[in-house]
């Protein structure tokens, strides 16, 4: 598990001030609230792009799922707008689908035991999946990578995008190699 503060992680809960804490993040589509009125989170989804920084927001989302007893859905997008010249589209996708799967088995494996966790895998836009995912949630666990040295699936437009369309909260948790 981690072993960092909460003042290192970013939050954003839409249509509220930035919390200082896990605690006082409050949450949009979860009707259940704890006796200090809070909503309580009982789903989280952790979008990954199976980097480094993925497998940080995955067990940052592990640690609060197992502390609110909350599932856990690890969803990778397959992007659509991804492109190469060595092959056609269609051999493509299938490609990128096949190596998704192997990926999210392996991961599935890694984490087996820990909680019970639900994986999925979409196709289309990164930031856009995401956003719609959101509705079903009540937090959303992102891993980002400080270096700019390749682009990823949450590069700091996706991130951006995420934040302001996400339909509940936001929490980005920040890698740095060699942590």
């Amino acid at each position: 598990m981690l072993n960092r503060t909460e003042s290192e992680t970013e939050f954003w809960d839409p249509g509220q001030t930035r919390p200082n804490n896990l605690a006082d993040v409050r949450t949009h589509s979860s009707t259940e609230k704890d006796q200090g009125g809070r909503k309580l989170i009982k789903r989280i989804l952790v979008p990954i792009d199976f980097s480094p920084a993925s497998c940080t927001a995955i067990d940052r989302a592990l640690a609060i799922a197992n502390e609110h007893a909350a599932g856990l859905t690890i969803l990778h997008v397959v992007d659509i707008n991804t492109q190469t010249e060595a092959e056609d589209s269609e051999t493509l996708m299938k490609r990128l689908w096949s190596e998704s799967a192997s990926q999210m088995a392996q991961l599935a494996g890694k984490f087996s035991g820990q909680i019970k966790a639900r994986t999925m895998i979409e196709e289309g836009l990164p930031w856009e999946t995401i956003i719609e995912k959101t509705q079903d949630y009540d937090l959303v666990v992102l891993g980002k990578d400080n270096a700019k040295t390749r682009h990823t699936l949450f590069s700091q437009h996706t991130a951006q995008r995420v934040f302001e369309g996400a339909a509940c909260p936001v929490m980005v948790v920040p890698f740095r190699n060699g942590e």
